[in-house]
């Protein structure tokens, strides 16, 4: 029988709130989440372990935290750019973090579009230019998942 885990039990902390916390308490959970594994030197499943967190957790908070801008962290902490999205901008260099970041705030984009941004970014596609225009077009030809559209395969009877 299989009974529930107490971390208290060990002199370990227990894991932080999951759901309803604000943007600074999750930024606030990122610097305890880096302090652990710079200044403690734990590993990150370590760390996933005594919060009783995901590996992926743990990453997702330290990429927060160690690799953006700090003008979008402070976007994220002001609620103004959700953490996935702040996730996702990480993947630009700093110098274009910012502005992309004001582009997602502007327009109210979703995660997704903004991974779609950054996609198009790494294509070198201006967003305001008519390659971008051009983007959208084909991404509406492809349809939800992505791929280009599919033509009915024809008939012999069609072929005559």
């Amino acid at each position: 029988m299989r009974t529930a885990r107490h971390p208290e039990a060990n002199g370990e902390p227990r894991g932080l709130p999951r759901r309803g916390a604000s943007a600074t308490g999750r930024s606030a959970e990122g610097w305890l989440v880096r302090s652990l594994y710079r200044d403690d030197k734990l590993s990150q499943p370590e760390i996933a372990r005594r919060l009783d967190r995901h590996k992926s957790w743990v990453c997702r908070q330290l990429v927060l935290v160690e690799a953006l801008d700090l003008a979008v962290q402070a976007d994220v902490r002001l609620g103004l750019l959700v953490p996935r999205a702040a996730i996702a901008l990480a993947a630009l260099p700093r110098g274009n973090q910012v502005p992309a970041s004001a582009v997602v705030i502007r327009r109210g984009l979703t995660v997704r579009q903004t991974e779609r941004l950054i996609a198009m970014h790494a294509l070198r596609i201006d967003i305001d230019g008519p390659s971008y225009r051009q983007h959208v077009a084909h991404e509406r030809a492809a349809g939800r998942d992505g791929k280009l559209a599919q033509r009915a395969p024809r008939r012999d009877a069609d072929r005559g």
